[in-house]
């Protein structure tokens, strides 16, 4: 679908995990001429239409990550999802030093400057966190803008994410930044 409509599509015969499918599609970036690159998950719960959004608001701010937000409509989110999204959205907010409206949100547009400047130690779902709280932590501009979101109800599609797992290594990149906000590396 994506080349079809003229986007560059990668593809990854072995899964290493979502944050090394970021890595790939980052360094795709970078060995073009763009201004920044758009990702959004492969379980079909994000809307390719919603991408003209995320560049309208990318040019109207000049942020330095878009992030796609499902909470102007919440009531189809699986009630777990959504309270420990408010609870991640509360620690990744601290952790950046700004606020973040969807802290889990895979809809994304992250700038050439934020892939330039981020040099990254994740490989999971932990990758997104640890680009969100870096990037605020360097002063960089995240903002948010409204996406649909299609939840499917545990068919095929759904989600790969790990509950205990990738809710673990989340926690660990909020741990680090405690770190990271006083300039040490871990």
């Amino acid at each position: 679908m994506g080349e079809e409509h003229g986007g560059s599509v990668i593809r990854i015969a072995v899964n290493r995990g979502k944050g090394w499918a970021l890595r790939c599609g980052f360094q795709r970036l970078l060995e073009q001429p763009w201004e920044g690159v758009i990702t959004l998950d492969g379980d079909l719960q994000h809307d390719p239409d919603d991408i003209p959004g995320i560049i309208a608001a990318f040019d109207r701010t000049g942020a330095d990550l878009v992030a796609g937000s499902r909470m102007a409509r919440t009531e189809d989110m699986p009630r777990v999802r959504y309270y420990t999204n408010r609870v991640g959205v509360f620690c990744i907010s601290w952790a950046a030093g700004q606020p973040i409206e969807d802290s889990q949100s895979g809809f994304r547009l992250y700038s050439r400057k934020l892939i330039e400047a981020i040099p990254l130690r994740t490989t999971h779902y932990d990758t997104e966190t640890e680009l969100t709280v870096k990037a605020g932590l360097k002063g960089m501009r995240i903002v948010s803008t409204p996406i649909k979101t299609i939840y499917h109800g545990g068919t095929a599609n759904a989600s790969h994410y790990r509950p205990f797992t990738d809710t673990f290594l989340i926690s660990m990149v909020f741990l680090k930044s405690l770190f990271w906000r006083r300039g040490i590396r871990l």
